[in-house]
């Protein structure tokens, strides 16, 4: 029976077995860490072998050698507090005589200790333990290893519940009636009316109790959490009120519904994007090239990560690494700034995904990434802005060419992990334009943005056509010049067709800057948007002329103002 903690016998047992009935059976979640096969993280906390031990040591496989293959090991997903015991250059000595007891570890700590050991788990990775924190040279490396560390994980335990690693991973249930369905008996009607009246069992229980207790729990707003929910093969998230289970194959178990919840249950409805694609992400095949599929799990995943939340900005490119390694193993492309190079044109097209801070000065472009990236900007998510290229009805052709695109790697000569240096050179028409913001948020198309008036003597078309969709990565407040220099440029992008018999016109939203140019005697530029306009078929737009398909490209005379640029 469920008793009135989450760490007791029935709860334990209950958690081993889903463990214990996934690893030889389901093929697609051993395939995940068979990927990285032969691996082991650097260092890992090692409990011995006498489950009655309180003491634990740090196992360093460059000091004691490789471990047996494979080696078992879990690890821990949780939110970092004020914790004083971390492993540093000055504790690294002391944590490898195994000396320290479990006892003065971390409560989360503590308690995963103690399911590792009733799971018969020796080896434990904690990576306020298995990383020297003081060390920026080992936190660059162990940092860019989190797609290994998390796939290998026999099973990856989430704190849910908890804000720190003071919190513990166990619970008294505040609710244990939530935990178990309700079960109500309805007389039913067959649809053959020589059938008799029967009594129907029906289970009641909170259809949105995965949301609530994981989704909305402290750890997974956490940004460097994302990737150790994707990446691992198998979950469990230790909540508020009960425990949850989530494997590739087999699906999803919670203590209320201890043998699976039902695909049509409203439990998994309220998460069916989230987690499809989790499990989209993991079938993708190797070296498969861009497809629908995985265009679709790409943008989700950027969408999806740039909502959480994390305490320096500056890793929000590390943070994501592991997960875009994962990534880049399955389609075989050149990483870049958040983007992917043999797409990077349509990458371009990003945009901050909520209408309120749309028009609120929040976000701010950090300098060590280029402004072209998406990880550039903070505290607010953002999505790619292509949402008809993905179908062959709506055909598109592109206004500018890449020539040129650098990342510059901090350390490691690893472009997922921290940047400096990075610019993009692009050949292309950059018309300048002076704009000022006007009230209201409009969304057209399903592209939000805010109206703004333009005027300009030196563009294609002195009045661009309306409906306009602004969306500014750092909005000024209204009425205001969008740019210090009071110099704003547009750089057409993308046309395209789309629904409705209409045709828009994607444009980079750009501001000069005194950063020296990749390229001499050439002009540089930081990105400050994106701006999508929408015409009807039939539209007359100087500058422009239809392809035979009617897709609006550069006529010669525009083609012929074509120049090179640097937006860094």
């Amino acid at each position: 029976m469920i008793g009135k903690s989450t760490d007791c016998d029935w709860t334990i047992q209950t958690v081993h077995s889903w463990l214990q009935s996934c690893r030889p059976d389901h093929d697609m979640c051993s395939h995940v860490s068979a990927m990285v096969n032969d691996w082991h993280p650097t260092r890992l906390v090692d409990l011995g072998p006498n489950r009655n031990s309180i003491y634990w040591t740090l196992y360093s496989t460059q000091e004691d050698g490789s471990l047996r293959m494979p080696v078992i090991y879990m690890a821990l997903s949780y939110r970092w507090g004020a914790n004083k015991l971390r492993l540093l250059n000055s504790t690294l000595a002391e944590f490898r005589k195994g000396t320290i007891s479990i006892h003065q570890l971390p409560q989360t700590f503590q308690d995963f200790s103690f399911l590792a050991k009733r799971f018969g788990v020796r080896y434990l990775w904690i990576d306020a333990l298995c990383i020297i924190q003081d060390s920026a040279r080992d936190w660059e490396i162990e940092s860019l290893r989190m797609r290994q560390v998390y796939a290998n994980s026999v099973c990856t335990i989430a704190a849910s519940a908890s804000t720190n690693e003071q919190e513990g991973l166990f619970r008294v249930r505040t609710n244990l009636d939530g935990v178990l369905p309700g079960l109500i008996q309805i007389p039913v009607t067959p649809l053959s009316s020589q059938d008799q009246r029967q009594m129907v069992p029906f289970y009641i229980f909170d259809d949105e109790v995965w949301e609530s207790s994981i989704y909305q729990s402290p750890l997974h707003r956490r940004g460097w959490a994302f990737q150790e929910q994707y990446l691992s093969p198998r979950m469990l998230y230790f909540t508020g009120n009960q425990v949850f289970w989530e494997c590739i194959q087999g699906g999803r178990r919670c203590e209320g519904f201890p043998n699976g919840i039902s695909p049509y249950a409203g439990i998994l409805r309220q998460n069916g994007r989230v987690w499809n694609l989790k499990q989209q992400l993991q079938r993708l095949q190797d070296n498969g090239g861009f497809t629908d599929m995985s265009t679709r799990v790409w943008c989700d995943l950027v969408t999806v990560y740039s909502r959480c939340d994390l305490t320096n900005p500056e890793d929000r490119l590390p943070a994501f690494a592991g997960l875009a390694k994962f990534f880049a193993e399955k389609v075989g492309d050149d990483y870049v700034a958040g983007h992917w190079k043999s797409r990077l044109l349509r990458d371009l097209c990003w945009t901050r995904d909520d209408i309120e801070a749309v028009t609120k000065p929040q976000a701010s472009h950090m300098r060590r990434i280029a402004s072209w990236s998406w990880a550039s900007i903070i505290d607010v998510p953002v999505y790619y802005a292509y949402p008809w290229d993905l179908s062959e009805d709506y055909p598109y052709d592109y206004l500018t060419n890449i020539v040129q695109v650098q990342v510059k790697p901090q350390a490691n000569d690893d472009v997922f992990g921290p940047l400096s240096g990075d610019f993009l050179a692009l050949h292309g028409v950059p018309l300048e334009k002076s704009v000022t913001f006007s009230e209201g948020v409009v969304c057209k198309d399903g592209i939000c943005g805010v109206p703004m008036t333009t005027s300009s003597e030196r563009s294609v078309n002195s009045q661009l056509p309306s409906p306009l969709a602004w969306c500014l990565d750092n909005p000024l407040e209204p009425d205001s010049e969008i740019a210090l220099e009071k110099q704003t440029y547009l750089l057409p992008l993308k046309t395209s067709l789309c629904c409705g018999g209409g045709f828009y016109i994607q444009s980079l939203v750009l501001t000069p800057t005194v950063d020296s140019c990749a390229f001499p005697n050439t002009r540089c530029f930081t990105r400050v948007g994106l701006v999508t306009e929408h015409m009807w078929k039939g539209s007359d737009l100087a500058g422009f002329c239809p392809r035979q398909d009617g897709v609006m490209i550069f006529d010669e005379s525009t083609r012929a103002r074509m120049e090179l640029i640097t937006i860094v």
